[in-house]
């Protein structure tokens, strides 16, 4: 053939090839199976319509080594939810599927299932005729859930022969029924029932040859153990059989060749006579009934015979007035021994042990063997208390309200606040300066460092002695560079108490006694003609020497109090800068609304009753 035809014919052929759809074009490249009615293809599976909304995944048309099942599909512009995992969709048995050479086999190694799909098909993950892999990582190995998945049921052989299948598998809680040969054969090191399971039956078969599981625990819920259902567990241990079982089938146990020790509840009524059909190394049974109900339900099994069965007793707690958490009532076995619980807790008081009597005269001794029932009573002693007293504040500690004063116990970690609505020092014009703390400890924090200087609000933890704690004023009238150090922290001399307002100062060489006398003051007066009729008042009225009238006043009160009482303060210098301008007496001014500060206030008073005194 001439170079220029044979170039012509292949030109020609591509452009056939072309002209193709795109689905010949896949099927030239690859044997994939004609769809199906009602099937489409989506991102690399194959799906059913079960419904105008719902489809079932029927195989795989991509080899995907981590295959993720989507939630939704698309097809012809209509959304889909995927509710089940088909029959046979991921099987590699031949003479089942027709989709096994897209399953990726030796590749395929994890599936994801979305969480809408409720149902997983008979053998929808089965694996088939490769036996001889069981023991290689040749195929799946993982089956994860997506979160929040609403799967129900796992029909007759869904995952039977996936003999790589390994790890740990969780079974959703959602999931009700597991049918018959569910998991035969599977490679599980460890098989978890997710918390709050529903399953509520297993079929024959359903966990038969899991070689590599050593320990078995069904959810409540299940009723009837099937026949074979645990077959050949041969790493299987121990076994425990929730309450709610009613049967155990033929050779549910049967060679399971490391059994040592089984629980069964009271709830079961039968147990077949070939249960633990073959070699096992059973000794022990468990049982929650009494030995009486064990005499009716073994007589005549052989099974059974020669078997050591301990009996459950219940060791319950009593907190016996205190703490907060009842331990759980524990479950022990004749001659087993119970676990002691965490120490409970009580405010105010110290845990001493536990006790068989109510009277706590009789300390339990945790490695006593248990023969029946006991409750165990927790012993308490009362921690010291002391007194503590908060004046201007309040305190409170665990969950007491809010006191002045009261016993607390040592150890207490006590928090003080200042009372911000004190009436009495609101009326005084006073606010907080400090805490005067009085005890022979010191105030600890709950990190054990000492407390110094507390703000307003400060936590402390109760020492072994009495604590008095007592807010120290200062005058919110007075400014710092008024007379420093007055009227400071290291000034205040005292307080009132029960009710009476703060108004003892330590003012230059103010004493004790003299504190006492401020105690007498009816108020404090704000301004000039205030302070002046305070004093002339106090003294008895006395008239004063000079008829010096101040014009301020107003001629027409010359004879009034006010002018008596300012002539005589001034005559006797107690009301302080009535000389404003500093001259001449005559230019004096008396100003009497000018504002005085609580300082001028004491230091006119001192004056007053030291004129008084003399």
């Amino acid at each position: 053939m001439r170079p220029k035809r044979l170039i012509s014919l292949l030109v020609a052929v591509c452009m056939m090839i072309t002209m193709l759809p795109l689905s010949a074009v896949t099927a030239f490249a690859a044997d994939i199976p004609a769809l199906g009615e009602d099937e489409f293809d989506y991102q690399g599976l194959r799906y059913k319509k079960l419904s105008s909304s719902t489809v079932s995944v029927v195989g795989p048309v991509e080899v995907q080594t981590e295959r993720v099942i989507p939630e939704t599909v698309v097809n012809n512009g209509t959304t889909y939810t995927v509710t089940e995992i088909g029959p046979y969709a991921f099987s590699r048995d031949t003479t089942k599927s027709k989709y096994t050479a897209f399953v990726g086999y030796p590749d395929f190694k994890s599936v994801t299932i979305p969480s809408t799909v409720t149902v997983l098909r008979t053998n929808a993950f089965a694996g088939g005729s490769d036996f001889n892999d069981y023991d290689t990582d040749k195929g799946l190995q993982s089956v994860i859930f997506a979160p929040g998945s609403q799967l129900k049921t796992i029909e007759d052989g869904a995952f039977a022969g996936s003999y790589t299948l390994k790890g740990e598998f969780i079974l959703p809680n959602t999931v009700e029924s597991v049918g018959d040969d569910a998991f035969d054969g599977c490679q599980f090191e460890k098989f978890t029932f997710q918390e709050g399971s529903q399953l509520k039956s297993i079929g024959v078969h359903a966990f038969h040859w899991l070689r590599k599981v050593k320990s078995f625990s069904l959810p409540a819920g299940v009723t009837t153990i099937p026949d074979y259902a645990f077959w050949a567990c041969t790493s299987l241990t121990e076994f425990v059989l929730p309450d709610g079982v009613q049967t155990i089938g033929n050779k549910a146990f049967g060679h399971c060749y490391d059994l040592q020790a089984i629980t069964i509840p009271r709830s079961v009524k039968s147990i077949a006579d070939d249960i633990f059909e073959g070699d096992t190394k059973i000794t022990t049974i468990y049982y929650d009934g009494t030995e009486s109900d064990w005499l009716k339900l073994s007589n005549g099994n052989s099974a059974l015979e020669h078997l050591t069965v301990y009996y459950a007793s219940n060791v319950s707690f009593n907190l016996n007035g205190h703490g907060e958490t009842t331990p759980e009532t524990q479950k022990v076995y004749t001659s087993k021994t119970a676990t002691k619980p965490a120490d409970p807790k009580s405010n105010g008081y110290i845990f001493t042990g536990w006790y068989t009597d109510k009277e706590c005269t009789n300390p339990f001794d945790f490695n006593t063997a248990i023969t029946k029932d006991i409750t165990l009573y927790a012993g308490w002693e009362a921690i010291p208390d002391h007194e503590l007293t908060v004046k201007v504040g309040t305190f409170t500690y665990d969950d007491n309200a809010a006191s002045d004063k009261g016993n607390v116990y040592e150890g207490a970690l006590v928090t003080v606040t200042f009372d911000e609505n004190n009436q009495l020092w609101k009326d005084s014009g006073l606010s907080f300066d400090h805490w005067d703390i009085q005890s022979k400890a010191k105030l600890l924090d709950e990190n054990g460092e000492e407390i110094v200087n507390p703000g307003k609000t400060f936590t402390f933890v109760m020492p072994k002695e009495g604590v008095t704690i007592e807010a120290m004023p200062k005058d919110a009238t007075i400014e710092e560079e008024e007379e420093p150090n007055v009227l400071g922290t290291a000034a205040v001399i005292g307080t009132a108490a029960m009710g009476t307002a703060v108004l003892g100062y330590q003012a230059y060489s103010l004493g004790t006694e003299f504190a006492g006398k401020l105690m007498a003051l009816p108020y404090f007066p704000s301004n000039r003609s205030a302070l002046a009729m305070m004093l002339w008042e106090d003294a008895g009225k006395p008239m004063p020497e000079s008829e010096l009238l101040y014009p301020d006043v107003g001629q027409e009160e010359r004879d009034m109090d006010l002018q008596h009482a300012a002539r005589w303060a001034m005559e006797n210098e107690l009301i302080p800068d009535l000389n404003d301008e500093g001259t001449a007496p005559e230019e004096m001014k008396f100003f009497p609304a000018n504002p005085v500060s609580k300082l001028d206030v004491l230091n006119a008073w001192q004056k007053a009753q030291e004129l008084k005194n003399n």
